[in-house]
């Protein structure tokens, strides 16, 4: 019997809470979408100066440190400040071309093609993680996940997206 009446009380305050929760909760969405349309102006505005500021900080920094890298790196550099994309429109591809270019300048003049040999020889020296691992671990992984109900359906996704991006792997 007390069982039964402690069960009553504890629905009977689950429900008074709920009520209460929901009241409140619904009261304060309107607000925050109001505010959210009213302030996101302002909000695109300040990050588009940050951004600038952040584009121009940049490249005073760079301006400091020119004097360490040689021409090519210089040159690269001012091509990526060029290219910078616009707050509005970020992913350009001309800025991605000048990125790539100042990256490749920067690995040259700090690894030279002789080092860089020495290192891709050594890390090739290293055993991969799939050579450590025995045989028959992943298929052994592959059929106990299939009767996992949430990764059985993780595994059949991620099949389905190989088989789509790798279309030529099982032509024999």
């Amino acid at each position: 019997m007390k069982f039964l009446t402690l069960f009553a009380v504890a629905a009977l305050a689950f429900t008074v809470v709920a009520g209460d929760y929901t009241e409140s909760h619904v009261e304060t969405i309107p607000s925050y979408t109001r505010l959210i349309k009213e302030y996101s102006a302002d909000v695109v505005e300040y990050f588009g100066r940050f951004y600038e500021f952040f584009k121009n900080f940049v490249y005073q920094v760079f301006q400091k440190f020119a004097q360490f890298f040689p021409a090519e790196v210089k040159n690269a550099f001012e091509n990526v400040y060029k290219n910078w994309p616009r707050f509005e429109q970020l992913f350009t591809p001309e800025f991605f071309t000048a990125a790539r270019e100042f990256f490749r300048a920067l690995k040259d003049f700090f690894m030279p093609h002789q080092f860089y040999a020495f290192v891709d020889n050594a890390l090739k020296a290293f055993p991969t993680v799939t050579e450590l691992l025995p045989p028959g671990f992943w298929p052994t992984i592959g059929r106990y996940l299939e009767y996992v109900p949430f990764a059985k359906e993780t595994v059949h996704q991620w099949y389905y997206v190989m088989e789509q991006l790798i279309p030529h792997a099982h032509q024999y």
